[in-house]
């Protein structure tokens, strides 16, 4: 009786270590900022930030991101894609513990890879742990199915391709009514909304520059969290008055006429909107005396 009860006893143990095991992601540290993992689906993985620090997530670079998805306030949450298998997040204050989904496709399988993000106000100088903040998090890929089989080589063809919250816009939803004051150069060089988002393309010679909301009673800017479909940025929501910033001093202002009125002493001018159905396209010169077609291939 006693060897049967060891026996059960020793089954429990070794399914609870199973379970662990199976809970806890195979991680490897490349330094001591940077931890690799190799990707394990269902799996939630662990990361740290701090305040005003920017982190790195790389995908194997046959993936390719093609939705993040969070219920984090996009006033603390700062997030951009600056290649396929690229993303980077940082945030702006302290905001509590949140969850992000990122799914990437590599032609084969899409895979879901899922966050759980803490965030801390400093850095303690006599930490005993720094490991908790991560300024990179790299991924591998598992083998692919076929590779482990053995069998086809046959790739599987890819979904069709989902439209793009641009795409799925109908030109007549469609609200081109924006100017522009302050520097030229920080304009996007096309701007509309749809009445839920805004869309903005800035010219693709330039860098990107911060925007924020600004407050037409107080003056008062928000940071906001746009997203990036293609050579698009999207911005949730729609407001009379968008700042956008790039370093400490240039600044321009981008006015939607359609519910607010440019200050009288701004000096401001027109954000092109693209050329309708049946009319000539024309490519407008840009600053640098070259042409640019804002919304072509749409």
């Amino acid at each position: 009786m006693k060897q049967l009860l060891m026996l059960i006893g020793l089954q429990c143990l070794l399914s609870v270590l199973v379970v662990h095991a199976a809970a806890t992601p195979e991680r490897q540290l490349v330094d001591a900022k940077t931890v690799k993992y190799s990707y394990r689906h269902g799996q939630t993985y662990e990361l740290g930030l701090t305040v005003g620090y920017l982190s790195l997530i790389e995908f194997p670079v046959a993936e390719t991101i093609v939705e993040a998805t969070s219920a984090a306030d996009p006033a603390v949450w700062v997030t951009s894609q600056p290649a396929p298998h690229l993303f980077t997040i940082k945030t702006v204050r302290a905001g509590g513990d949140v969850n992000f989904l990122i799914t990437t496709h590599d032609g084969l399988q899409y895979r879901t890879y899922m966050f759980h993000i803490t965030t801390t106000e400093v850095i303690a100088a006599d930490a005993a742990d720094p490991e908790p903040m991560m300024w990179q998090v790299q991924f591998e890929a598992p083998p692919t199915p076929m590779v482990l089989a053995g069998k086809s080589k046959t790739p599987v063809a890819p979904p069709p391709k989902r439209p793009s919250l641009l795409e799925a816009t109908p030109s007549a939803l469609r609200h081109y009514t924006y100017e522009g004051s302050g520097n030229q150069r920080l304009a996007p060089v096309v701007a509309f909304d749809n009445g839920k988002f805004t869309f903005l393309r800035f010219s693709p010679d330039r860098p990107w520059p911060v925007i924020y909301v600004s407050d037409l009673v107080t003056g008062k800017e928000r940071l906001v969290n746009p997203r990036q479909e293609g050579p698009d940025i999207i911005v949730e929501g729609v407001y009379g008055k968008l700042v956008l910033r790039y370093g400490t001093e240039a600044h321009a202002c981008l006015w939607n006429t359609r519910l607010v009125t440019p200050d009288s002493d701004e000096k401001t001018f027109s954000i092109m909107a693209p050329a309708r159905t049946g009319l000539a396209k024309k490519k407008p010169a840009n600053l640098t005396g070259e042409t640019y077609d804002p919304l072509n291939n749409l």
